[in-house]
């Protein structure tokens, strides 16, 4: 398959790579690896500055492929708002949802991948716009929005803001151990 991927990245970049996210050098290579494969015909011309689609990138990755939020995604994660990843989109987006991200980083790019118009705060629209990603349209939908509303305690106030969503998600045990993607 002609150079070897791992060659393209400076000693430099990997290590600045490192300072800002939760990986080490071995994941960093490991990782740049996997974005190679997927065009590397593209990613050898400018290891950095190439940009891949979304699509190809959650198509390629089993840990994405099927997951019901990956507009969103590459919404929140694509720099320059083109539904594409440069290495860099992608090593952020792998962090931050990461085994070794603290939880309530994961959490606060959780409160965002739900918060779908952007508005600062997870509204009943939110919630709704969430469940349909997630079951679809149905009949049911109606009664688990309603069951979130009342268990999150937004029956009152029609919103929650960030700092209580973190509140909410620092009480469900599970969310640290279950809300990763392992990459």
């Amino acid at each position: 398959m002609g150079a070897k991927s791992s060659c393209l990245l400076s000693l430099d970049d990997i290590d600045e790579c490192c300072d800002l996210t939760y990986f080490n050098r071995k994941d960093i290579v490991r990782l740049f690896n996997r974005f190679y494969r997927i065009n590397p015909n593209i990613v050898k011309t400018d290891p950095l500055s190439a940009r891949l689609p979304a699509a190809d990138i959650f198509n390629t990755f089993n840990e994405l492929k099927y997951n019901p939020f990956q507009k969103r995604l590459a919404d929140i994660f694509s720099s320059q708002n083109d539904s594409c990843f440069s290495f860099e989109d992608f090593v952020d987006l792998a962090s931050a949802f990461g085994e070794k991200a603290p939880p309530e980083v994961r959490a606060a790019l959780t409160f965002c991948l739900y918060d779908f118009d952007n508005d600062g705060l997870l509204s009943v629209a939110d919630l709704y716009r969430f469940i349909h990603d997630i079951i679809g349209g149905s009949a049911n939908q109606e009664t688990v929005v309603q069951y979130i509303l009342n268990e999150v305690g937004m029956e009152e106030s029609s919103s929650v803001n960030e700092s209580e969503f973190l509140h909410i998600v620092d009480r469900l045990p599970d969310f640290s151990r279950s809300f990763k993607l392992p990459m």
